[in-house]
C-alpha cells in the first residue's frame, strides 16, 4: 500500500515542478518611478520564447486613462530575465509586449492573440476616457 502512495506523491511533485518550469518561460515585470515633471522612469524585465516566423515582439508603455501609449522598441526573445530601462513624458501605468508583423508599426495591435505579455493597468479605469489607447 505504501508503494502507490509513493508513486502518487512523486507524480504530483513531477507535475507541480514541471508547471513551475513551464510558467517561467514567459514573465514580465514593471517598475515605474514618477519624475518631478510628471513623466516616468521605467524598468521592464521580461523573458519569453521566440515569436512565430515573420513576427516580432514590441514593447509599449501605456496610460489608458489619459490616452497615452508609446512604442519603446523591439524586444528580443530570451530564456533568461532581461531588462529595458527608459523614460517617457507621461505617467506610465502599464506595459504591453505585442506581437507584430513589423517593428515599424505606429500603433499597437489589439486582438485576442496580439498581446504576448501584459503588466500593470492597460485598460481605462471606470469613467476615464480611453483617448484612442487600445483596451482589452
Amino acid at each position: 500500500m505504501k508503494v502507490p502512495l509513493l508513486w502518487a506523491t512523486l507524480l504530483f511533485l513531477g507535475v507541480a515542478l514541471s508547471g513551475c518550469f513551464l510558467a517561467a518561460t514567459r514573465e514580465i515585470n514593471l517598475l515605474v518611478i514618477r519624475t518631478e515633471s510628471g513623466g516616468s522612469e521605467v524598468t521592464v524585465t521580461y523573458r519569453m520564447p521566440p515569436p512565430k516566423e515573420g513576427k516580432v515582439y514590441l514593447l509599449w508603455l501605456v496610460n489608458p486613462d489619459v490616452g497615452k501609449s508609446v512604442r519603446v522598441g523591439v524586444v528580443q526573445p530570451s530564456s533568461q530575465l532581461r531588462g529595458i530601462k527608459t523614460r517617457v513624458d507621461f505617467w506610465a501605468t502599464g506595459a504591453v509586449i505585442s506581437i507584430e508583423s513589423s517593428p515599424e508599426v505606429d500603433q499597437m495591435s489589439v486582438c485576442d492573440d496580439c498581446w504576448a505579455l501584459v503588466s500593470g493597468q492597460t485598460s481605462p479605469t471606470r469613467g476615464a476616457a480611453a483617448g484612442g489607447t487600445p483596451t482589452r
